[in-house]
Order: structure tokens, then sequence, then C-alpha cells
């Protein structure tokens, strides 16, 4: 399908707004919208033969910001998780849910801080919770979820109505 204008300004925007929340998504086009790699690469795995892990332990954020990396606590431990694992979307979806903005009694201004927000937080949460490095499988994978739990919840009610027989039938009375 080609890029039309429209689509080629939301991803513009998507991008400012996930650099402008989350400065480590900053320059590598790996981490730019939309993802659109085939998989997750695994933290004990190299780029390439005699490069480092895409995981490099640092119990202190010492280095500060490295290049690639985002610094946190994963499954490996804490330290610094490569942009090409899954581990830095939620490390960086930890910290954007503490940096909600504060939209009382600001108006239109506050709406549009808080939607671009959220625009953010969405885009992270399905790239956490993705099978694959990709923003049509990540979206995808989560409208699944959110089906299954909601026909989880539904016949969790059915089950419930049917044990203490709070939905009787209508009897016409």
């Amino acid at each position: 399908m080609p890029k039309t204008h429209q689509t080629e300004d939301r991803q513009a925007r998507l991008q400012r707004l996930l650099v402008h929340y989350c400065p480590e998504l900053k320059g590598p086009s790996y981490a730019t919208y939309p993802l659109t790699a085939d998989k997750w690469r695994q933290p004990n795995e190299r780029l390439k033969e005699g490069s480092p892990y895409l995981f490099q332990a640092a119990p202190h954020n010492v280095l500060g910001p490295k290049h690639d990396h985002v610094w946190g606590k994963g499954p490996f431990g804490i330290g610094y998780y490569h942009l090409l694992t899954k581990q830095p979307y939620t490390i960086l979806y930890t910290k954007h849910m503490n940096t909600a903005p504060n939209t009382c009694c600001t108006g239109t201004s506050g709406r549009q801080a808080k939607d671009e927000w959220d625009d953010v937080r969405i885009i992270l949460f399905q790239r956490m919770n993705s099978t694959r490095r990709n923003e049509v499988v990540a979206h995808s994978d989560m409208m699944g979820n959110a089906s299954t739990l909601a026909q989880y919840h539904y016949q969790f009610g059915q089950n419930v109505q049917l044990i203490h027989g709070v939905a009787t039938p209508y009897t016409g009375s």
C-alpha cells in the first residue's frame, strides 16, 4: 500500500512524540515508528560476530545514556538493553507511566498534552506486549488480547449467574 501524505504526517508526528517522551529512541533507525522487523532479538544475542551482547550488565547507570540502549531492570538483571530487544519498551513504558501530564484546569492545551502522552503510552504498551517487532503485529496482538479478556469476563459473568441464580428468566407476571 503506497504511503499517503496523511500517513507520513502521522508517522512523523508519532516519531516526534516518541522522541519527546522517550529520548532514548532518538537516532537509531530501528527504533523509528513504525517498527517493521520480523522478530525481537534476544538480550544474549550479538548483532554480529565479535560485537558486544545486546544486554550489558551495569548495576548503576554511571555511564549515563548509552547509544541504542535503555538502562533498567529486566530478565537478565539490571543493565543496558539494546533497542532491538523487547525489554527496553517495558522499561520505557514503566518510566512513561510515571510522567503523566497534570491536565487539571488546563483546557484545550492540557487535553492535547494528555492525548499526545496517551499516544506514546499506547505505542509503548503495544511494543512491550507484541510477539514480533512490528507495529501492525503489535496492534493485532493487542486487539486479540483485549478480545480474549472480554470473552473471559463475559464467560465468568455467565458462570456467576448460573451458580448464584442471579439472572432469572422473565415469567411475564
